[in-house]
């Protein structure tokens, strides 16, 4: 009876979840039906599973617990809420990750999630992901292909591709970027010359040259570039792209009530960064005028001060490399 119990048990393990079809060492769950019971059952020898528009759930290690054996993991068409540090490091075989249409954002994605997995495709096409930092895709060293098309990507930090030495494609198709810089990449990657780089249906300007372009370690990168037109790319000689730099981070300043006050925000960068202040109240102002308030050629100008105009206000400069911001603390006797 003791044999037949652990027999039991272990049939239980194998159960097929609810609203999953599995079929030899494949698992397909939800579509139709989006509900799911977590943890995920099925054979402990699985190794693709298949998530198509199921309900919103949360990527931890129990989660998936139950396919340490897994090779291919694709979810789409389903909101992940967020993905822990461990949801994937339990998997030791996994090979392809595909989170396509899956509602990510940047907080959404521990900065651990997919730190020195194994795998060599990872799709994260047509979510929210906004910006590519340094330590995003650290320790990919086996990664080949990285499709992040699709997404609303404006920024892309120096050395965020640095350790993905076997690159062979990255998509970045479908994005809002302004601007490129080879110095995406440094290190190792410099001797991956087999890579290519699709940024079609970007915004990309013409304004000034991309930084690290004319470096002649980065000969390759112009070569390895997809774009509609590369015309900008090798005959732009304008000044080379800079980011915005304010001289000071935080000012006191002190006023004097119903008396007229400029705050300046000296920058450089170039193109050159447009100005937007940003009151204590949290009102912001750009180009635009909020009597007494006014904006004028990136000075804020206050026609009278008020005793109740105290507090902290904030000079944020943009350009296409960038944003910084600077505080001023106004202090009014």
């Amino acid at each position: 009876s003791f044999l037949l119990f652990l027999f039991s048990r272990r049939l239980v393990a194998w159960n097929c979840t609810i609203n999953c079809s599995c079929n030899g060492l494949s698992s397909t769950c939800c579509h139709p039906h989006p509900a799911l019971i977590f943890p995920i059952t099925g054979h402990p020898n699985t190794t693709v599973l298949l998530l198509d528009s199921c309900s919103h759930f949360r990527l931890n290690r129990e989660t998936l617990q139950n396919f340490a054996a897994l090779e291919n993991i694709s979810i789409k068409r389903t909101y992940i809420a967020y993905i822990d540090s461990d949801a994937f490091h339990h998997i030791p075989n996994l090979r392809t990750l595909i989170l396509e249409e899956t509602n990510l954002s940047n907080t959404a994605i521990h900065h651990n999630a997919f730190h020195k997995l194994r795998i060599t495709v990872l799709s994260l096409r047509s979510n929210r992901l906004v910006r590519i930092g340094h330590q995003t895709f650290s320790g990919l060293i086996n990664l080949q292909h990285l499709d992040l098309s699709g997404n609303n990507i404006a920024v892309i930090e120096d050395s965020s591709f640095t350790a993905l030495v076997n690159l062979q494609f990255l998509n970045l198709d479908n994005n809002s970027l302004n601007t490129i810089t080879s110095l995406w990449f440094s290190g190792a990657s410099l001797n991956n010359t087999n890579l290519k780089i699709s940024l079609l249906a970007n915004n990309l300007t013409c304004e000034c040259r991309y930084r690290g372009i004319d470096l002649p370690e980065y000969a390759w990168f112009k070569r390895s570039l997809i774009l509609p037109n590369k015309s900008c790319l090798l005959y732009n000689t304008k000044e080379e792209c800079k980011p915005p730099k304010l001289e000071e981070f935080y000012q006191v300043i002190h006023g004097i009530a119903l008396q007229p006050l400029d705050l300046h925000c000296p920058v450089t960068g170039f193109p050159f960064p447009k100005i937007m202040w940003i009151l204590p109240n949290g009102l912001q102002i750009s180009n635009r005028s909020f009597p007494p308030f006014y904006n004028i050629d990136g000075t804020l100008t206050i026609q009278l001060v008020h005793s109740s105009f105290g507090g902290l206000y904030a000079c944020m400069a943009t350009n296409i490399e960038g944003t910084e911001i600077g505080l001023y603390n106004l202090v009014i006797s």
